[in-house]
């Protein structure tokens, strides 16, 4: 579906840095090398969220220092990845099915939200109203 030719290499890397002793197949591993609970996969993550925060707003660049400021003043979590692919995906298409298929959901209701919040898909709706409109007037 997505194509990108570093992914397999990187996918490839990481399976064999961290290894699933159980033979699950798990993508994410404790340091003994078992299946990562949601604790632990949460608390991992805050704690490279943190460090990323502190590189960002320690930077010499007033870009990356900006991020870090906005960053550390926001709620995101470990959904942040799947949030932000899915609002990329809802402002390159229209269609909410395009992003349910892409998020691998088995429910179309679930992509909604991003099509609610897509200035692509908002432009789109307002098109429509703005020629329902015109020919409105064409007719009186």
């Amino acid at each position: 579906m997505f194509a990108n030719r570093l992914l397999p290499l990187i996918y490839e890397q990481h399976s064999k840095t961290y290894d699933d002793i159980t033979g699950q197949d798990a993508l994410f591993v404790d340091k003994n090398g078992f299946p990562m609970s949601g604790r632990t996969y949460q608390q991992q993550f805050n704690r490279l969220k943190k460090i990323f925060i502190e590189k960002l707003l320690q930077s010499d660049n007033l870009e990356a220092s900006s991020y870090g400021l906005y960053l550390s003043n926001r709620r995101w979590s470990t959904h942040i990845g799947r949030g932000t692919f899915s609002n990329w995906i809802a402002e390159s298409t229209g269609n909410p099915l395009d992003v349910a298929i892409a998020r691998g959901d088995s429910n179309i209701e679930s992509s909604l939200s991003y099509m609610e919040q897509s200035e692509t898909f908002l432009n789109g709706v307002n098109e429509v109203l703005n020629k329902m409109y015109e020919n409105a007037w064409e007719y009186e």
